[in-house]
């Protein structure tokens, strides 16, 4: 009996460790390589700007990461290493290189050298403070940049051991501190004074590497001696702790209490300052649960939204990782796991939980981590028919369940399963809800009527429209308010139930009250209010006296169309938690502020089948990947939306229109100017296919349209007019971005109006012409096609044509120009012998096919021979996309979806079915 208790208390301890709030240790690490778009493998620096966007520096390459795709700038060949990143408030980007500072404007995308005469030296670092002054920290010394001027900045005394400023921080005071390997120096903007500390002598031969701050404490890397502290305040340095192999190549920190330090060649560690001690480390060891790609971090990044960046010196890409839990995490127990587990319904017992879907009931024991599966089916001995549970109700220490499947009663006890033989005769029927009233008697909605148990006879009582005046056979609902009254939904309406006539009232309601449509949820909340939740995903929000009534949950709440409620909670403080198709909503108690809960909070989908609260008021809910419950984590950074690209008939413009976006300011097309690709990206930096985006151009669409999965949306032949895009976080008002369009028509309104003016002098003069001449047989004029007219003062003859199209061809399959990413018109002409105009008349005049979808179907037969011929398994489908000449994924994935009818991933399953 003593072992089972001390069993039973180690278990107990070992579930709460494993669900009690840790600190930074939630995710595992994603890996961005080539695969990816990632150039270069070996990651110098990192840098999150002032957009949201992921920068990271390699040898010549820059690149900026949105969590979907990469934009690179190449840097002249004499750059060999970027070793630092910074932006100002002006969205300029400053790089430091092995040959100097560049910046980059992102309306230009060009690549300026920044005083290419005077800053010559290794850049180690930067710092942009808010007054917009830049401090470049070189190979020797400090430069300060302030509008058009620079200065140099030495330290004042000749003992200083060195001069490499290799990091960079500001205090609150305004006052910056410069790292190098042999102390640190202090720098007065102000006074334009500087201070050293040589501190060799305090770390023995070890030189410093790295330095992060945190409030007046500057904590500084070594390459032998682990971390030590600096107080800013009295210039005092003592050591901290040693860390790994104590060799400290770079660090971060978040404002208070955590340190993560990365190390030459034994991962990561993350470090709680109060406890002073490891609490977490990561490396590449094949025995680690999360693992680094390699151990040698190069430098090291956490962000506002608690993602940690980590580069490697060995030609391995980066890792990162969401340091913290996100609004909702999968359930496990040491004995069983319910990832990928399909869920529909849940009761949650004192120490236990019912899970259940058509497959069977799943009894989970929190006492002892274990999992009990009571399978349905037709065999012999099975008593649970196949068939989804909807309700569960307690009922004389048992849990009464209904569905599908019927009626059966659970003994959380004894742990049993079996038809509960009051209701038998139900067996055949779906049970779609089952309540208890305030007298014990138990309530069946069923597709064969209202059926009602009394507690104290045992005898079963039925209602259908047979024996009473309920309106319909099919019961969806039962709900007992707090005023006392017992509400009924069938298929044609809802109303009361009479319980001194055991009849049903279809109830004296106002006109405006919804009442002919299937309620299937109804609730109250700790007010006195009730909500009524339709199937037809909407809602309405009541006094309990039925006289002020609301909808809720329309579209100009958050729009819920499509939402489908299944299940409304309202926790203790009196927050509404809507459960239903397209995620979980969290709503105020007043029901005007909504935001929802969805694949980027944990969730592995973003819709939820059941759900409820348990005695310490987390949130569980079951979804078709498992059960998820709440961390508590409701509050994650803001995560800004970005525009990454817009494309004018295929060619990106986004550095032209970038001023205009950023400004909201109207972008103006030409009427030719028509089909406009708009690409975006929340910065959540999430897998993509769980990011669900929702975009609407107004003045064209006449709803929203929900992408998942997918960051781009084009639209083709747009009219002259004014067109707004809009794109969004799924149903989130507060995180969005616009762009406003303007097609100009042909002709301007002033010229129209000539136009017809001429016209009309025009009619009057001939009508007069005509008056006076005898009536002149008219020619017979027939109107040129609209190509012909186009190309009427160069138009190409057949034979020219059948020449041209077979030089194209020759060249495409000879020279593959398919296969360049970046492929023009204008490269293909030149490749073809000849101008850019008579390509374009001969794809629109004599082949009747688009450049794009050309070209586009050349690189799919590419990507069709690689999968024929090659091992393509140890390639991703955006590498293999890359391969075979695409530049965006998404491209690829429309492209041949378009041309062959089916996606790639279908392709690649025909071909290896045929193959096997």
């Amino acid at each position: 009996m003593k072992i089972n208790r001390k069993y039973r208390l180690l278990t107990i301890l070992f579930l709460y460790l494993l669900f009690s709030p840790l600190k930074a240790q939630v995710g595992s690490f994603r890996n961005i390589n080539s695969g990816d778009g990632l150039l270069q493998w070996q990651i110098n620096c990192f840098f999150k700007d002032n957009d949201g966007f992921i920068w990271s520096g390699a040898t010549r390459f820059l690149q900026r990461f949105d969590g979907h795709y990469f934009k690179t700038y190449k840097f002249p060949e004499e750059v060999n290493k970027i070793n630092a990143i910074s932006d100002s408030k002006d969205g300029v980007m400053y790089v430091g290189t092995s040959n100097g500072l560049y910046k980059i404007n992102q309306n230009s995308s060009k690549i300026v050298p920044v005083f290419p005469s005077q800053i010559t030296q290794n850049v180690l670092s930067l710092f942009v403070d808010p007054k917009n002054n830049i401090y470049v920290g070189l190979q020797n010394g400090l430069a300060v940049i302030s509008g058009d001027k620079l200065k140099s900045v030495q330290p004042e005394t000749s003992t200083f051991p060195f001069n490499q400023v290799l990091s960079i921080h500001m205090t609150k005071d305004g006052l910056l501190w410069l790292l190098t390997p042999g102390g640190i120096a202090s720098y007065n903007p102000s006074t334009e004074s500087t201070r050293t500390y040589p501190l060799l002598s305090k770390t023995g031969q070890s030189y410093l590497t790295c330095m992060t701050g945190v409030g007046s404490i500057l904590y500084v890397g070594t390459t032998e001696s682990g971390v030590y502290t600096f107080n800013t305040h009295n210039g005092n340095m003592q050591a901290f702790m040693s860390v790994g192999d104590n060799n400290i190549t770079c660090m971060s920190g978040n404002a208070k209490t955590e340190l993560y330090i990365g190390t030459a060649g034994t991962g990561i560690y993350f470090i709680s300052i109060p406890e002073k001690k490891v609490f977490r480390s990561f490396d590449s060891s094949q025995n680690s649960n999360i693992r680094l790609t390699s151990s040698m971090t190069t430098c090291l990044l956490v962000d506002n939204l608690g993602i940690l960046w980590a580069g490697s010196s060995e030609n391995m890409g980066y890792d990162f990782m969401f340091l913290y839990p996100k609004a909702f995490i999968l359930y496990k127990t040491p004995g069983f796991t319910t990832e990928n587990l399909p869920l529909h319904g849940l009761y949650i017992g004192k120490d236990y939980k019912i899970l259940t879907n058509r497959y069977g009931v799943y009894h989970v024991s929190e006492t002892t981590g274990k999992m009990q599966l009571f399978e349905s089916g037709n065999a012999k001995g099975k008593c649970l028919r196949p068939g989804d549970v909807f309700s569960f109700v307690p009922y004389n220490n048992k849990i009464i369940l209904g569905g599908e499947c019927g009626i059966y009663d659970f003994d959380p006890a004894g742990v049993s399963l079996k038809v509960f033989e009051p209701f038998a005769f139900l067996s055949k029927a779906t049970i779609f809800h089952i309540n208890k009233d305030n007298n014990g008697n138990l309530w069946v909605a069923s597709s064969a009527g209202l059926h009602i148990l009394n507690k104290v006879t045992n005898q079963v009582s039925s209602f259908t429209t047979l024996n009473s005046h309920l309106p319909d056979d099919v019961i969806r609902f039962i709900f007992f308010d707090r005023q006392g009254r017992t509400w009924i939904s069938t298929n044609k309406g809802i109303g009361y139930w009479d319980n001194k006539k055991n009849d049903f009232i279809q109830g004296n309601f106002p006109a405006e009250f919804i009442q002919k449509q299937i309620v299937h949820f109804m609730m109250q909340d700790r007010k006195g209010n009730l909500l009524f939740c339709y199937n037809t995903r909407n809602a309405m929000f009541s006094d309990s006296k039925i006289k002020h009534f609301r909808q809720v949950c329309t579209e100009e709440d958050a729009d819920f169309t499509g939402i489908g409620i299944v299940k409304v909670l309202q926790d203790k403080s009196g927050v509404f938690w809507f459960i239903g198709s397209r995620g979980t909503i969290r709503a105020n108690e007043e029901l005007t502020k909504f935001k929802l809960y969805s694949t980027n909070e944990g969730l592995m989908v973003p819709y939820a089948t059941d759900g409820g609260f348990d005695n310490a008021g987390n949130l569980w809910l079951t979804t078709n990947k498992g059960l998820f419950y709440s961390s508590g984590n409701f509050k994650r950074a803001f995560a800004p939306m970005a525009i990454t690209d817009i494309k004018i008939n295929g060619v990106s413009e986004m550095d032209n229109m970038y001023d205009a976006i950023k400004e909201g300011k109207q972008i103006v097309l030409s009427r030719y100017d028509n089909n406009i690709e708009f690409q975006f990206a929340l910065l959540t930096y999430d897998r993509p296919d769980l990011v669900v985006y929702e975009c609407k151009l107004i003045g064209y669409d006449t709803g929203w349209s929900l992408l998942t999965g997918q960051n781009n949306v084009d639209y083709k032949n747009l009219s002259p007019g004014k067109y707004t895009f809009l794109v969004r976080r799924n149903m989130d008002h507060t995180c969005y971005k616009k762009v406003y369009i303007e097609i100009k028509p042909l002709l301007s309104n002033t010229a129209i109006i000539l136009i017809l003016i001429l016209l009309s002098a025009s009619g009057w003069f001939y009508y007069r012409y005509r008056k006076t001449k005898k009536p002149v047989k008219p020619l017979v004029t027939l109107q040129q096609p609209e190509e012909e007219q186009k190309y009427r003062f160069n138009k190409i003859g057949d034979e020219e044509a059948k020449a041209i199209i077979e030089k194209l061809k020759i060249c495409m399959l000879e020279q593959k120009l398919y296969l360049n990413e970046e492929l023009k018109m204008p490269d293909v002409a030149k490749a073809v012998g000849c101008s850019n105009q008579a390509l374009s008349q001969i794809f629109n005049a004599f082949m009747n096919e688009r450049y794009y979808d050309f070209v586009n179907r050349y690189r799919i037969e590419e990507f069709k021979r690689i999968i024929a011929t090659t091992d393509h398994s140890k390639f991703t489908l955006k590498a293999l996309a890359k391969k075979s000449g695409f530049n965006s994924y998404t491209s690829f994935f429309r492209a041949f979806k378009e041309q062959t009818g089916v996606t790639p991933n279908e392709f690649i399953q025909n071909s290896e079915s045929v193959q096997s």
